[in-house]
């Protein structure tokens, strides 16, 4: 087997059309190739040899053939050389669609669940016109309209199973992606119904009103739409007629009951966090954004499912609706100013603030987070602040520890503490760092509803208190308890550093 033994990628193309040019239909696969290999960098093309190249994409041109331009199509398969002209010791994953936003990373969750390391891939999209609406001609000048996916993974245990696994995943995202305009205007509906007046409370409309608008201006990746209508007895009927994207068919809310939250004559639009991992875009918590409007003694309700956009992350919480008005309420308890030295510092805490912990919490919780945080700055000292969801899904734990104490060691210490406190069957985390001489960790724990409500955080602070410590801080304690300070201090100079950094666990 010949290895690719070229200087650039133009050399790569002109040598792959050489060889193309043995095989029938030599001119589309030539142009197919351009596209297939474009993102390719040149590195990766030279550990591969010409035999396996030209068969795979041989035998991928052939199966996107069969392509109508409908119906998304998936092949998991084995490659043999006399059946698909080459070989290969990986299982192939190939998907022929149209233009799909988010599914390679949507299959990628799905390898990634089952185990599956990823050894190659391939994501080309194609500017595609159909002959009598089948044969496909690649042109120049029009947008990309449909994808090829080739995925190379190790060896799958059974291929119509992990093919059947796939293509539910296209259909989940395709589902998502013919809905996102219909989902979108939904937003644009309901702010508009809020700022056309009628509510009991102006205040919270025109809050619910800014906040669909900066939802709508690209800061929430849609998945999901429900509309529910109150019944005489009070409960919440789901409109079946009304569900879009992954909510479709009832599959998203069976099983989780819907809730306006209380006070009901208050609250008209809230967040919250779903029990339910995402399987579309990347594999986090769907957020939840619930709407419900009063009026004349009956109520209507609906809920945005989807996932907050990587620049929410990134934004001054000051710019974001809801958000500023619970910071205006931190300031407005405090009675300072947000230009006062304390202000400035209250203002920096919330803005790196998780955005958990700015969506869910509410105004006190907030505020009294912030206060306890500030008590602790540059201080070198452990804390401990935890907070359950209204939903009762997630209890959030934030944890400052000093910086030099912090290790993944230690991290998974504290992690395996906080599952067995609270009971959790999931931990997710993010650490930040920062020039501040503290470490902050956020755990955020997936825990039952019906799970205690009362955990001893004192208790779990003191304990990872105790994960700080080192020998030498022991020793030294123990050298002023029985020598005092100055003799401690002179025996301490003397032996500090040979000890290992930790106890042993």
């Amino acid at each position: 087997m010949a290895r690719i033994q070229v200087e650039n990628k133009e050399a790569f193309q002109e040598a792959l059309a050489r060889r193309l040019a043995r095989l029938d239909k030599s001119e589309f696969l030539k142009r197919f190739g351009e596209r297939y290999f474009a993102e390719v960098p040149i590195a990766e093309l030279l550990q591969k040899d010409w035999e396996y190249t030209v068969g795979s994409l041989a035998s991928c041109w052939a199966y996107f053939e069969t392509f109508t331009g409908k119906a998304p199509r998936v092949r998991v398969f084995n490659p043999t050389k006399k059946t698909h002209g080459y070989d290969s010791s990986y299982t192939v994953v190939e998907v022929v669609c149209g233009n799909l936003p988010f599914l390679l990373d949507s299959i990628r969750i799905e390898l990634n669940h089952r185990g599956l390391l990823l050894a190659d891939v391939q994501q080309c999209m194609l500017p595609v016109i159909r002959r009598q609406g089948h044969d496909p001609v690649i042109t120049d000048n029009e947008q990309p309209n449909e994808l090829v996916l080739h995925l190379e993974v190790a060896r799958a245990g059974s291929t119509s199973e992990l093919q059947k696994a796939v293509r539910d995943i296209v259909r989940t995202v395709q589902r998502a992606v013919t809905d996102f305009t219909p989902m979108r205007r939904q937003l644009l509906l309901w702010s508009d119904e809020l700022n056309a007046g009628g509510t009991s409370h102006s205040h919270e409309a025109d809050l619910a009103h800014q906040a669909l608008i900066w939802l709508y201006e690209n800061n929430f990746t849609l998945l999901g739409y429900e509309e529910f209508d109150q019944t005489a007895a009070g409960e919440w009927r789901l409109s079946s007629s009304a569900c879009l994207g992954l909510t479709r068919k009832n599959q998203y809310a069976s099983g989780i009951p819907f809730t306006v939250p209380d006070p009901p004559a208050q609250t008209i639009i809230s967040f919250a966090k779903s029990p339910l991992k995402s399987r579309v875009h990347r594999p986090a918590y769907f957020d939840e954004i619930t709407v419900a409007i009063r009026r004349n003694n009956s109520t209507r309700a609906c809920r945005f499912v989807g996932l907050f956009t990587s620049n929410v992350y990134s934004q001054n919480p000051a710019d974001i609706p809801i958000v500023s008005d619970k910071i205006d309420h931190v300031f407005n308890q405090q009675g300072l100013s947000p230009t006062s030295h304390k202000g400035r510092a209250l203002a920096r805490i919330i803005e790196v603030l998780p955005r958990e912990e700015l969506f869910l919490a509410d105004s006190d919780e907030l505020s009294n987070t912030v206060e306890k945080i500030y008590a602790v700055q540059e201080r070198r000292m452990v804390r401990v602040l935890a907070r359950r969801d209204k939903n009762g899904h997630f209890v959030n734990v934030l944890v400052y520890v000093p910086r030099d104490t912090y290790d993944t060691e230690f991290r998974l210490k504290v992690q395996k503490l906080l599952q067995q406190s609270f009971d959790a069957t999931e931990v997710d985390f993010t650490t930040y760092f920062s020039e501040s001489a503290l470490i902050r960790t956020h755990f955020m724990l997936k825990v039952s509803p019906d799970s205690a409500t009362y955990v001893d955080v004192d208790a779990i602070e003191q304990r990872v208190t105790e994960y700080t410590r080192s020998w030498e801080d022991d020793l030294y304690a123990v050298l002023v308890k029985e020598k005092g300070s100055a003799e401690a201090d002179a025996i301490f100079s003397r032996i500090a550093g040979i000890f290992p950094p930790r106890l042993p666990a």
